[in-house]
């Protein structure tokens, strides 16, 4: 092997440069001599050079920079449209085999009669019979199948008062665990709130309406596990059963007691959750009158 001497060239300018091109060794190679020796070399080296040339504004970067000022308009204008989510309870829940107690949550009636009745304290009548044009699509990010394929998250608003354009959603179990449902093992997870504010961010004003409020399931969890006084019942039990053939009717004694235990807690989350809601609507309203949306209404009247 014999050592050859490399001949290094310049970063080459692609600029328009006759004098540049002229320099550049490996770039005359291509020309036949004859042209070279006629002086067709200039008229050749602008023919070539013609198309090259420094992109000021690259067009994938200008189109970008072009979606990313719609984005911007598009947000304030949803900003102005959709209120942002007012986080009052997890909105988490769990099922399976390690978990003691489901959440405690709402079904769609129950939260439309709690919102409907906040509501109407500020002069807003929400209707269940909401026109076909009152129905929402929203895209859900972050997800890899919407980013991928474009799905959608359809929904009708919940409530609607017409007279004053202003809808409500409400983002129950049975959204959540559709659209963001996971599974460890046996256990499934979902997230009313999770839903909830990705729904605020994808949703497209139709143009007529004044607002629309999002809501979503508190969903509090139930720890009874750790409140029920196991014991006590047991002792119960032994007192009035102590034969050890009535063992049966001991158990049943204590299951009995530990379901009413249970019921009694969970009556209490049910309470607290439905406080939470209501501070989502407090909150809610207190953007409307914010915006001007709503007249600021002594609550009661």
């Amino acid at each position: 092997m014999k050592k050859k001497a490399l001949t290094c060239y310049k970063f080459s300018e692609y600029n328009g440069s006759l004098n540049s091109f002229v320099k550049n060794k490996a770039l005359l190679k291509i020309f036949p001599s004859s042209w070279i020796k006629k002086g067709l070399l200039p008229g050749a080296a602008i023919w070539l050079i013609s198309g090259c040339g420094n992109a000021d504004k690259p067009v994938v970067k200008q189109a970008v920079v072009e979606d990313q000022d719609k984005f911007k308009a598009k947000k304030q204008q949803l900003e102005k449209f959709v209120a942002p989510v007012f986080v009052h309870g997890d909105g988490y829940g769990a099922t399976g085999c390690i978990v003691i107690s489901p959440p405690a949550y709402f079904t769609e009636e129950e939260a439309y009669d709690v919102i409907s009745q906040e509501l109407s304290k500020y002069g807003i009548a929400f209707t269940k019979n909401i026109e076909g044009d009152a129905k929402i699509s929203s895209l859900i990010p972050g997800n890899r199948l919407t980013d991928v394929f474009g799905l959608t998250y359809s929904a009708d608003v919940d409530g609607y008062d017409p007279s004053l354009g202003i809808g409500f959603v409400f983002v129950s179990r049975s959204d959540a665990s559709e659209y963001t449902a996971f599974s460890i093992s046996t256990v499934s997870g979902f997230s009313t709130k999770s839903l909830a504010k990705k729904i605020s961010n994808g949703i497209f004003n139709r143009g007529k309406d004044k607002a629309l409020l999002v809501y979503y399931d508190p969903m509090i969890m139930p720890e009874d596990r750790f409140n029920v006084d196991y014991e006590k019942f047991y002792d119960e039990a032994k007192i009035k059963y102590p034969a050890t053939k009535d063992y049966e009717k001991a158990q049943e004694y204590v299951n009995t007691k530990v379901e009413e235990a249970r019921a009694s807690f969970k009556l209490g989350f049910k309470a607290k959750a439905k406080k939470e809601l209501i501070e989502q609507v407090d909150d809610s309203v207190k953007w409307l009158e914010k915006r001007g949306i709503l007249e600021k209404i002594s609550k009661g009247k």
